[in-house]
């Protein structure tokens, strides 16, 4: 089982910008008609981690960065920060998956 980070277009509304996110959950084995508990237990997961969607499956799942062609790019501009900032980015993403799942402070 993998859990993955798909970020979503950003949100901005006056001077605060959201950074949405869903995750998916591949690679799970067989997964038929989950029980009533298994999709409460997903549901509450998404919740407890400010996803907007979760994905559940047994089928792999690649997930296309949207941030790889601008880094990949980046030489043919002006901007050698581009692989920096969107690896902080994502640190900072993955952080806050991980302190509102309850595994408290990530440093």
């Amino acid at each position: 089982m993998r859990i993955q980070i798909l970020t979503l277009p950003s949100v901005v509304v006056g001077e605060n910008v959201e950074e949405p996110f869903a995750l998916i959950v591949d690679q799970c084995g067989p997964v038929t008609v989950p029980a009533s508990n298994d999709a409460e237990i997903w549901q509450r997961f998404k919740q407890d981690c400010g996803a907007r969607a979760i994905l559940v499956t047994d089928e792999t799942v690649e997930i296309v960065d949207p941030y790889l062609q601008h880094v990949a790019d980046a030489d043919h501009f002006d901007d050698p920060d581009a692989l920096g900032k969107n690896l902080e980015e994502r640190e900072r993403l993955l952080k806050r998956v991980r302190e509102n799942a309850g595994f408290g402070s990530v440093s």
